[in-house]
């Protein structure tokens, strides 16, 4: 999958055995007829995220076309989380001035808290500062 940027069952559980002892898939999805299941890997601008699709167990492995589309709908999220990572950036420093002059000094989170903003008193914004530099933890 980090290969390809996607995979289906059969490439992450050759054997069925393997799959029935994990519990989502044994107690949730078996009982709904749910059992295939692709993973596709999207790029983000915080990293890549890992998307599971869960389908009926008569539904086919990814077939040549899957995988086109699959690809193409990988770009298009590239593409549209480049672009909102870039209209937040926008707003955040228009956001800024704000703070000038104030006793504040604001931090701007990412998800998964590694990386963020910070904005100081004089309303500049500094990018792309590690949480653990700025905060103790």
């Amino acid at each position: 999958m980090l290969e390809k940027g996607y995979a289906c069952d059969q490439d992450i559980f050759p054997a069925r055995a393997e799959k029935d002892q994990i519990p989502i898939y044994r107690n949730c999805l078996y009982p709904l007829n749910f059992g295939v299941s692709y993973r596709v890997r999207l790029l983000t601008p915080s990293g890549y995220w890992a998307m599971a699709i869960h389908f009926y167990n008569n539904h086919p492995a990814i077939c040549a076309a899957n995988k086109v589309l699959i690809k193409r709908v990988q770009s298009m999220f590239a593409k549209a989380a480049t672009h909102v990572d870039e209209i937040a950036r926008k707003c955040i420093a228009s956001f800024a001035p704000f703070f000038n002059g104030s006793d504040s000094k604001v931090f701007v989170l990412d998800v998964d808290e590694k990386v963020c903003f910070s904005i100081n008193s004089n309303g500049k914004l500094q990018t792309q500062s590690r949480i653990e530099h700025l905060l103790p933890l």
